[in-house]
């Protein structure tokens, strides 16, 4: 698919305001910024063609989304340029444009993501404490994370405590904190069952989706202290949450059936 828009240029006054990605594509005219010159950039980075006309198509309806194209696009080659995963920044794009949400609160969004990766990279690289190749679904989940609540802070605090872990248990541990926080367990539980995971090596990747097991659990009648006692156990055979649903009496179609809200 080609793009669907034609050239556009941005004023002097208005280049003034741009992001330096933006300046740093300026040629030798010195006068204008040929739009179609960062939508190609952009594309060159990677953001599909559909991302592009959706948003280029937006910016026809909406002067200030058009005004703040330059600057949004610039999130997405700068991420490429920094090899950070675009996939975040590219849904937070389409997920802004079909909810109508104002331009200014797209770059808000988009700049805290952006630190999120980048936050995230730098903590998965000290933990690899190699030059091995970063994998970007790591990176992608740890700042899924730090939307869903954990500071900075927090997730440093627990990946340096917790340093002798696998980075993928580590990370199974902080989305649990995180969840599991969302749905008001008690912060006592939480700390029994991560500890349980990183010392007898029992969080696989499924244990991300305890909190839903517990809110299954709960609307069937059990409580946060047999949950928690039940999972403890689990994880000290490196049983899987299959197992811990099995122990409570239900099963994944269940969990299906009954989503967290």
């Amino acid at each position: 698919m080609g793009l669907l828009f034609g050239t556009a240029t941005l004023s002097m006054a208005e280049l003034e305001r741009q992001p330096p990605c933006a300046q740093g594509l300026v040629g030798g005219n010195g006068g204008n910024t040929d739009l179609t010159e960062i939508v190609e950039a952009a594309r060159a980075a990677g953001v599909p063609d559909t991302t592009l006309n959706r948003l280029l198509l937006a910016g026809v309806e909406n002067r200030d989304l058009f005004n703040a194209m330059p600057e949004i696009l610039c999130f997405l080659i700068r991420a490429h340029k920094e090899n950070l995963p675009l996939e975040p920044l590219i849904y937070k794009i389409e997920e802004a444009l079909a909810k109508r949400v104002q331009a200014d609160k797209i770059i808000t969004v988009l700049r805290r993501e952006i630190e999120n990766l980048d936050f995230a990279r730098k903590l998965v690289r000290e933990t690899l404490q190699s030059e091995e190749k970063l994998h970007s679904e790591a990176i992608i989940r740890l700042a899924e994370i730090l939307r869903a609540g954990i500071t900075k802070k927090e997730m440093d605090t627990f990946f340096k405590s917790t340093s002798v872990a696998p980075l993928p248990m580590r990370i199974v541990g902080v989305e649990i904190m995180a969840y599991c926080r969302q749905i008001h367990v008690d912060p006592d539980m939480i700390k029994k069952i991560i500890d349980a995971g990183i010392q007898y090596e029992g969080f696989t990747s499924d244990w991300r989706y305890l909190a839903k097991v517990i809110a299954t659990a709960r609307k069937r009648g059990l409580s946060d202290e047999l949950i928690s006692k039940t999972a403890i156990e689990i994880l000290k055979e490196k049983g899987s949450v299959k197992d811990l649903m099995t122990e409570l009496g239900f099963t994944n179609r269940d969990l299906r059936r009954e989503p967290i809200k």
